[in-house]
């Protein structure tokens, strides 16, 4: 049975020190890694498939045990899981890519370990490796996962793929900012809301369902963190038992071809 009490998603094993190993995502939100609530949103994303990648000023193992705990989030099925790549500045991005970014959306998920600083970085790495990705290429890796110095997530951003405006001319917009660790109060800034319809859209769900289906797993995984739920394999059969009490999904409303007269109209 649920708990009654509305879990604090803030409180779970406050002031926790990060440890090393595997870990699940209970245990990132009881280190204080990362909120529930992002927890929640990058759950909603990496099921859709979302690709994703992780990198950050900090080293390798830090960035493997953050993936080590999304990975999980991507399917119910270990065997539907994606394999991460992993990639220092010196290799060469564009040949190791570019095949499996062609193959990525809507088909398979798709995992990358980067050596990279922050999100610019991972851009100008991307770029200007030899053979490098094109600017289009780099746009399908979808969430950026920044790890901070200390193992803690300091910010998540969402690549926007080539796009085209209700006339159908091709746009292509900057990043989106789903998230981003505050220096001063050393807690994590929720900006996902600036975003909703659109990630809504992403991974086609009706925007209200998102946000539903967000908040209820935030409590969810706030709750199983303050109760110190965190073994990886327990975690696991949590996350499944969760999925499998959830309604059907509420799909996106399907929108007006682009460059049709409907598409063009005001408030469509």
């Amino acid at each position: 049975m649920p708990s009654a009490r509305r879990p604090d998603r803030h409180a779970a094993k406050r002031g926790g020190e990060l440890t090393a190993g595997a870990a699940s995502i209970t245990a990132l939100i009881g280190e204080e890694a990362l909120d529930a609530e992002l927890a929640a949103l990058l759950w909603l994303l990496l099921e859709a498939p979302t690709p994703v990648v992780v990198c950050g000023p900090t080293d390798l193992e830090a960035r493997r045990r953050v993936m080590a705990a999304l990975i999980p989030l991507s399917s119910a099925d270990a065997g539907a899981r994606p394999t991460p790549i992993i990639l220092g500045r010196a290799d060469p991005w564009g040949p190791v890519l570019r095949a499996r970014l062609l193959a990525l959306w809507p088909a398979e998920p798709f995992a990358l370990i980067a050596e990279a600083d922050s999100l610019l970085d991972l851009m100008a790495t991307a770029l200007d490796s030899t053979p490098g990705l094109t600017e289009d290429e780099l746009r399908a890796l979808g969430l950026v996962v920044v790890v901070g110095a200390d193992g803690r997530i300091d910010a998540a951003h969402v690549l926007r793929p080539v796009e085209r405006d209700g006339a159908g001319h091709l746009q292509r917009r900057p990043p989106a900012v789903l998230a981003a660790r505050d220096p001063r109060l050393g807690r994590l800034e929720d900006f996902a809301w600036g975003v909703m319809p659109e990630l809504a859209d992403r991974i086609d769900r009706e925007q209200a369902d998102l946000e539903r289906r967000r908040s209820t797993r935030a409590d969810f995984l706030a709750e199983l963190a303050a109760a110190g739920i965190d073994d990886p394999a327990v975690v696991e059969l949590r996350l499944a038992e969760h999925l499998r009490s959830e309604p059907p999904r509420r799909p996106a409303p399907v929108r007006p071809p682009a460059g049709s007269s409907e598409a063009g109209a005001p408030n469509a």
